[in-house]
């Protein structure tokens, strides 16, 4: 199945943890709050409500990946 993203731009954040349960437990959580509470308001920038998340493989062992948060015009 393939999914894709509305057009539009897009601030891609990527993001690694020592293992798949700290990537999305810890390293998730801290990220989604750095961008909505410190790094938009300081660039005055609004995004949509929804967020996708892109993982670097569909393994366990994966320890990176991506929040891409498309913005508000």
């Amino acid at each position: 199945m393939n999914w894709e993203l509305p057009p539009g731009e897009y601030i891609v954040c990527s993001l690694e943890a020592e293992n798949f349960e700290v990537l999305i437990m810890d390293a998730l959580y801290k990220a989604q709050q750095y961008i909505y509470n410190t790094w938009l308001p300081n660039h005055k920038l609004q995004t949509e409500a929804f967020c996708a998340e892109q993982y670097a493989s569909h393994s366990s062992e994966t320890t990176s990946m991506e929040i891409w948060l498309k913005l508000i015009k």
